[in-house]
C-alpha cells in the first residue's frame, strides 16, 4: 500500500470512468468511503448513481441465512472468494445480473423504483425500496 497512488492522484480518471454510470456496491460502504474521501481532499463529487446489491438481494431472494455476498453467491451459483475487492465487485455484478434474470428488470429499472413479484421460495410480494443514492 505504501506505493499505491493517493485518491487525489486517481480522482480524475476515476471520475471520468464513474460519472453518469450506475455503480453497484454491496451495502453502501464503498459509496460512503468514496464520498468521504473526495470530501476530505476537497475534490468535486462523483456524479454517478449507486445501486446497493444487498438491497436488490433482499428484494429478490428470501434467505433465512441473510443476504451477504457469500450467501447470495451460493444461491445464484456464483463462485466467490470472500474479502478480495475484485471478487466482491464481480460477485455484486453477478448478483445484479441474476436479479435481473429472475425479475425481468434492468439495473436502471431497479433504480427507478419498479415493483415486482419475486419468485422466491416464500412467494412473498416485494415492493422495491430505494436502494440508490445520487452522489
Amino acid at each position: 500500500m505504501a506505493d499505491a497512488p493517493t485518491l487525489p492522484e486517481v480522482a480524475k480518471p476515476l471520475r471520468a470512468w464513474l460519472n453518469r454510470q450506475i455503480v453497484v456496491c454491496h451495502t453502501m460502504f464503498d459509496q460512503r468511503a468514496l464520498v468521504r474521501g473526495f470530501a476530505k481532499y476537497g475534490l468535486p463529487e462523483l456524479k454517478c448513481r449507486w445501486l446497493d446489491s444487498c438491497q436488490v438481494a433482499r428484494q429478490t431472494w428470501a434467505s433465512p441465512d441473510g443476504h451477504s455476498l457469500p450467501v447470495i453467491c451460493g444461491i445464484i451459483g456464483h463462485g466467490f472468494e470472500h474479502h478480495d475487492a475484485l471478487e466482491d465487485a464481480k460477485a455484486a455484478g453477478a448478483l445484479i445480473l441474476a436479479a435481473g434474470r429472475k425479475t425481468g428488470l434492468t439495473p436502471a429499472a431497479l433504480m427507478r423504483g419498479k415493483r415486482w413479484r419475486s419468485n422466491n421460495r416464500a412467494g412473498v410480494n416485494h415492493k422495491w425500496t430505494k436502494a440508490w443514492n445520487l452522489c
